[in-house]
């Protein structure tokens, strides 16, 4: 293993994922902070909640596409700079990275989004069946609770369950290996995700949750 660049990989997974979109398309297109309003919370949820659907969609697409770029970048950086064709490792601590870096930006006082987006960018890039598994899951559940919160947390758990299963094996992507770091890299995004939510899962235990009316 290349320890330089794995650093360098983590260093960019976290610096990327750091990157507060809620807050710059607050600021810029709509004069407002959101960690005023709300949830307070860096997110595509409250962000829609708090500036409008399109703010909401918009911010949840470049959270989706901060691991993504993250792949791309850290690839080809990988294989022209360092000579490494074997990036499992690289890509897959690197992209954990990035996910913290969402939940923990340094560019936002280490207050940031749930990790839900992050997370769907780093499945839609290392294994699209899981990827369809986690979106048809979360669309199911959103249709029949109207909860953001709910939806993330089972998709988030069907896809950890389904990664452990091994039928999407086949399907990964940049080339990744299916092996137990990636489960388990899984897992601890999973169980991020699941950290994030507490209040809302204690909101859900309770049935206070609130249900969300701009996805219609």
């Amino acid at each position: 293993m290349n320890t330089t660049a794995l650093i360098v990989s983590i260093l960019l997974g976290y610096l990327l994922g750091s990157i507060p979109n809620a807050l710059l398309i607050g600021k810029i297109f709509y004069r407002t902070d959101i960690r005023n309003f709300g949830s307070k919370n860096l997110g595509g949820t409250n962000a829609g909640r708090v500036l409008g659907k399109k703010a909401g969609l918009l911010v949840m697409s470049l959270d989706v596409a901060k691991t993504v770029v993250f792949f791309l970048i850290n690839l080809l950086i990988l294989q022209n700079v360092f000579n490494i064709n074997d990036n499992n490792v690289y890509l897959v601590l690197g992209g954990l990275a990035t996910v913290i870096g969402h939940c923990y930006p340094i560019f936002a006082q280490f207050k940031g989004g749930k990790a839900v987006s992050t997370a769907a960018g780093f499945i839609i890039a290392s294994n699209y069946l899981l990827a369809i598994v986690g979106f048809v899951s979360f669309f199911i559940v959103l249709k029949i609770t109207k909860m953001v919160s709910a939806s993330s947390l089972l998709a988030s758990l069907s896809v950890v369950l389904f990664s452990f299963i091994g039928i999407t094996g086949s399907a990964m992507l940049f080339g990744l290996s299916y092996n137990l770091l990636y489960n388990l890299v899984l897992v601890i995004i999973v169980g991020l995700i699941w950290y994030r939510h507490r209040e809302n899962i204690k909101r859900l235990l309770t049935k206070s949750e609130r249900k969300i009316t701009w996805l219609k």
